[in-house]
């Protein structure tokens, strides 16, 4: 198992400031936010930013280890095609930047009154279209399990990537989602996904209503998300990838800096996968 920090924890820092500062930490590597306002976003890269990332990614022994885009409308007619596209050109991005994986949302929610059988059939149909275009070069889908999309679940999130049938498609499992979720126990999620389980997330909160998702970020270990429970799950079912630390800090500026936040939590997720 590796370890790595996700850019949601460094809104104030660019690309280069995130690497420094996770690898001054200890991860192994980093996953970035693909976004107008994350780290990297498809409209301003360029080959010679790639290079510059590529170079301190190098210099800071740091792998950049997914890119997390927020495309996920392939229902709506107007808006389908420019989703994909964008969707594609983080996959160029992830090729020119050596990084093996890109995050997709499993689409969006379904509305008061909407086909649910056509949001999901149209979601299936775009995911699998940006994943054949992914391993034409080298690149894995990780459908995430969260809140707003078609993909809360674990069992959700498996049927989704059971649809999909493409090889290189695979899940995103965030636990905190899939506990405040609610459909499955802890061991029962993991086992359900796990043979399909790509990459981890990991946060923790202070949930005040379930049934309401009423909840405050915390560092790991301070909240109510059994951690204690399901990392050791994790370390001896024998996963290998990486356990993202997913600091808020870009949502809850209550948050300690990610300098000493992020620091706090990989300790704590360390100790609790023997690592």
């Amino acid at each position: 198992m590796k370890f790595a920090g996700h850019t949601m924890g460094t809104p104030d820092l660019d690309i280069f400031g995130a690497i420094d500062l996770f690898a001054d930490i200890g991860y192994d590597g980093i996953e970035v936010r693909v976004q107008t306002d994350g780290q990297l976003w498809v409209d301003s890269y360029s080959p010679e930013l790639g290079k510059r990332v590529r170079d301190r990614l190098e210099k800071r022994s740091l792998e950049l280890c997914c890119l997390t885009p927020y495309f996920r409308d392939y229902v709506s007619e107007e808006k389908r095609e420019a989703e994909l596209t964008g969707f594609r050109q983080t996959i160029d991005m992830a090729l020119d930047l050596g990084c093996p994986l890109v995050r997709s949302y499993g689409g969006g929610g379904v509305p008061a009154g909407g086909d649910a059988s056509l949001y999901w059939d149209r979601t299936v149909s775009g995911i699998r279209e940006c994943a054949a275009y992914a391993a034409d070069r080298g690149i894995k889908i990780a459908i995430e399990t969260h809140i707003g999309s078609l993909t809360f679940s674990a069992g959700d999130t498996v049927r989704m990537v059971r649809d999909i049938e493409a090889a290189n498609v695979g899940i995103l499992f965030d636990f905190a989602w899939v506990d405040i979720r609610g459909e499955e126990t802890t061991a029962e999620g993991w086992e359900l996904a796990r043979p399909y389980v790509l990459h981890c997330h990991v946060k923790d909160w202070a949930i005040a209503d379930r049934a309401e998702m009423d909840k405050k970020s915390s560092l790991m270990g301070e909240g109510d998300v059994p951690w204690a429970e399901f990392l050791p799950l994790v370390a001896e079912s024998g996963f290998v990838g990486y356990m993202v630390d997913e600091y808020e800090k870009y949502w809850y500026d209550h948050l300690p800096e990610a300098s000493i936040g992020m620091r706090r939590n990989l300790e704590f997720v360390r100790r609790m996968v023997g690592g």
